[in-house]
């Protein structure tokens, strides 16, 4: 009954939040950081890259887990589909300080490696209660439909199953056990 009402509410949720975040900022690959208008983050990127696979990590700057995941396994996932046109890494930081998410970006290497935003306090509990998020680290994929394939894919460490998750969307097919 539980997983049933668990599957009944995920179809209840819209593909995307329909609440725009003020606030956003963004680094782009030269690490120039600049403000989006106000938009809804998820939908946006969507749009911004039509056909493409989003694997994006809700993160924080002082979350253990989700420094681990940034140093060990992240590399090891981006090096895997470096030669693919077809994925987008996007990390959006949430519940940071602005500064501690610059040195975050240059602690881990993230200028010029996919697509990398910050969301202030407002943006972020919006974003956490519109998305159900559980925490930190959280991953989703969005698939080459732009719409959300799921908000809790595998981490980088499971290298298998997340690029299991990552290639079967490639394929046009969906996630196993993906919440839409």
């Amino acid at each position: 009954a539980y997983a049933a009402r668990v599957c009944e509410r995920a179809a209840e949720r819209p593909a995307f939040s329909t609440v725009p975040l003020s606030g956003v900022l963004r680094c782009d690959a030269s690490g120039r950081i600049d403000t989006l208008p106000d938009c809804e983050l998820l939908s946006t990127l969507a749009a911004r890259h039509p056909g493409k696979v989003l694997y994006v990590d809700f993160c924080s700057t002082w979350c253990g887990p989700c420094r681990r995941e940034l140093k060990t396994a992240m590399p090891i996932l981006r090096e895997h589909y470096a030669g693919s046109d077809e994925v987008r890494f996007v990390t959006l930081c949430l519940q940071s300080r602005r500064k501690a998410w610059s040195e975050f970006l240059d602690e881990f290497g993230l200028t010029g490696l996919g697509e990398n935003y910050f969301l202030c306090d407002e943006a972020s509990m919006i974003v956490m209660s519109e998305y159900d998020l559980p925490g930190f680290p959280t991953y989703a994929l969005v698939g080459r439909d732009g719409r959300i394939a799921t908000l809790a894919a595998p981490r980088p460490s499971q290298f298998e199953a997340v690029t299991e998750a990552i290639d079967a969307l490639l394929a046009g097919k969906g996630v196993r056990g993906s919440e839409k």
